[in-house]
C-alpha cells in the first residue's frame, strides 16, 4: 500500500498543496490526505499520477526522469532543498515555475 491509498487510517495528515502558473489549471483539489511521514518525493509522485501526462510534461526531466529544475518547491512558503523532508498535517506545498521579463 503507499503513502496515500488509505485515507481511513487514523495516521493521515491533510496537506494544501498550491500550484501557481501553467500548473494551476492542472491541480484540481488542493487538498490531499496523506500518510503522517509522506515526503515531498512521494507527494509529488501522486501528483504526477493524479494529474497525469500534462502535469509529468511540465515537472519532469524526460532525461533524468527527475523533477525539472526549474520547478520551484516550497514547503509553508520556504524553498525547499531536499525533497525526502516528511511532511506534517497542515503543511502548505507550493508549486511554480518563477519567470521573469519585462
Amino acid at each position: 500500500m503507499t503513502a496515500w491509498e488509505n485515507i481511513e487510517n487514523p495516521e493521515t495528515i491533510q496537506v494544501r498543496v498550491r500550484a501557481l502558473g501553467i500548473l494551476k489549471a492542472l491541480v484540481t483539489d488542493p487538498c490531499i490526505s496523506l500518510t503522517k511521514g509522506t515526503s515531498l518525493s512521494q507527494l509529488v509522485d501522486l501528483l504526477m499520477k493524479r494529474y497525469g501526462k500534462p502535469f509529468q510534461e511540465i515537472t519532469l526531466d524526460p532525461e533524468t526522469n527527475q523533477i525539472n529544475s526549474f520547478i520551484c518547491i516550497l514547503l509553508n512558503g520556504k524553498i525547499v532543498g531536499d525533497l525526502d523532508e516528511g511532511l506534517k498535517g497542515g503543511d502548505e506545498v507550493t508549486l511554480f515555475i518563477p519567470v521573469s521579463g519585462g
